[in-house]
């Protein structure tokens, strides 16, 4: 349950029905949305405390799908180009999707952001001439061609395993929740309630 103070009970009792509704409705998305974005953020800074972060695309994966009136739900999490994180947590295996391995980047070059970019990825890489599928020494992989030898691109592998509790993610998300819908209701509901002040 959430406690808002006296006066802003009192400014609730002076509005319509209709006032009412619709106050409470925008409110509740908005805060909701509010809260999602502090777990988002909360999120971002734990993750490299929670796992060795060589690179930053994992903390730009975690995103939120805001609440609206019609749909008062909001959603944290990471993107589908970050699934294995679920994984972190939870523990399990990954599999593929749509090929028979994973394609694990090793050599590859990354952005500045830590993610591949589409040129970079393993379909666009083996279109290019000096690139191929090898098995070397029982390790299949990605390779490409060099003047001196060859680079490892990508290991390609039918699975991998994770251990879990790498990550903290849905405690962290509680806590979040807890520590800051309330307030963010508190001060969402003040702010809509400005346009009724005075009349």
């Amino acid at each position: 349950m959430i406690r808002i103070n006296a006066r802003l009970q009192r400014e609730l009792r002076a509005l319509t029905s209709g006032q009412l509704q619709k106050t409470l409705t925008y409110t509740s998305a908005q805060s909701l949305s509010a809260t999602a974005f502090d777990i988002q953020k909360s999120t971002r800074n734990r993750l490299p405390s929670w796992v060795s972060l060589t690179r930053k695309f994992l903390t730009s994966q975690v995103v939120v799908e805001k609440a609206t009136t019609q749909r008062p739900i909001a959603k944290v999490g990471f993107t589908s180009a970050a699934d294995f994180a679920t994984l972190l947590e939870s523990g399990g295996t990954r599999t593929p999707r749509n090929s028979r391995n994973l394609s694990i980047p090793v050599g590859v070059k990354r952005s500045k952001r830590g993610g591949i970019t589409k040129s970079n990825r393993p379909r666009a890489q083996l279109d290019k001439r000096n690139v191929f599928v090898q098995r070397i020494h029982g390790h299949k992989g990605i390779f490409k061609r060099l003047r001196n030898g060859l680079t490892l691109l990508y290991s390609l592998v039918p699975q991998t395993h994770y251990r879990g509790g790498n990550i903290n993610f849905l405690d962290n998300a509680e806590r979040v929740a807890r520590a800051t819908l309330e307030r963010n209701f508190r001060r969402i509901l003040d702010r809509n309630l400005q346009r009724f002040r005075g009349r």
